[in-house]
């Protein structure tokens, strides 16, 4: 909790809300990373709409796409299927991404 004293929550939620605009700026970049890249979205996100996480996942070329039954917590609120995907990428899947 203390890491979100002093208006730092409002802020962190003013630089999610900025991604619909930031987002297309970046998006003729993102073809060029070849980083696997892991996305995660939250379906009932109260704060990042998951089609923020569509949007990277259709732009980056090595990207897998994850989406949780769970707000914006998926961590804690979906624990289960978060530690399980992140577990898989970690050891497994993160190469087979790079290699297609």
């Amino acid at each position: 909790m203390s890491a979100y004293e002093d208006g730092r929550f409002a802020e962190s939620a003013r630089y999610v809300r900025a991604y619909p605009a930031e987002l297309p700026v970046l998006g003729d970049l993102l073809p060029s990373i070849m980083t696997p890249v892991l996305v995660m979205n939250a379906e009932h996100d109260e704060l990042v709409p998951p089609s923020n996480g569509v949007y990277l996942h259709d732009r980056l070329p090595n990207s897998r796409l994850v989406s949780f039954d769970s707000g914006h917590f998926s961590w804690e609120q979906a624990a289960a299927a978060y530690g399980a995907t992140v577990a898989r990428w970690l050891n497994e899947e993160h190469a087979k991404v790079a290699e297609a």
